[in-house]
């Protein structure tokens, strides 16, 4: 229920024993799982997201100049987990430039056993916003769900819809996923 959840994941037990969390990346696959993504830029591979240094990122590669459109990352554990909290910086950069834009966008967090069906975990909506001449606007997420599944794989998404996207650029600075272990 929803009370012992909660209990969980706040005590130092669930920090010590149950806790299951993604490692301090060092490449895409070191020191384990698997961290990737849809698209990537040179130099800002997926890792990055992981890599517990708020001054590195990783950088999707998807430009886009439609209504519609979406980018994730993804990380995958060695074993299934549940995953009942989402910690993350993330920016956008829109590159054209002009007076105030705002762009409104959905981050999800999803989990798949086969890595191609993917189940929402949690939602979170939100808005970026360029002020006149602003290089990048930058959202925090910090977002509890309640879980109850166990996935390999884990990815974080953002769409967005309604508003005409020139080359937008989105990136994460950091990305924690907190969850726990069947014991």
């Amino acid at each position: 229920d929803a009370t012992w959840f909660s209990a969980i994941c706040g005590s130092t037990y669930f920090e010590n024993v149950l806790n299951v969390q993604v490692p301090v990346m060092t490449s895409d696959n070191t020191p384990s799982g698997i961290a990737s993504a849809e698209s990537s830029v040179t130099n800002f591979p997926p890792y990055r997201a992981f890599d517990g240094d708020n001054t590195t990122e990783w950088r999707s590669n998807k430009s886009t100049n439609t209504q519609n459109g979406d980018t994730y990352i993804q990380y995958e554990f060695a074993q299934a987990v549940k995953i009942c909290k989402m910690t993350a910086q993330i920016w956008t950069t829109p590159t054209s430039s002009g007076g105030q834009e705002s762009l409104s966008g959905v981050v999800k967090l999803q989990g798949s056993n086969n890595n191609t069906d993917y189940t929402d975990i949690l939602s979170a909506n939100r808005t970026f916003i360029w002020g006149s001449g602003s290089a990048s606007a930058t959202q925090s997420i910090d977002e509890s769900a309640q879980n109850n599944n166990q996935y390999t794989s884990h990815r974080i998404g953002v769409s967005w819809t309604g508003k005409t996207v020139y080359s937008l650029k989105i990136g994460f600075f950091y990305i924690c996923l907190y969850g726990r272990k069947d014991v």
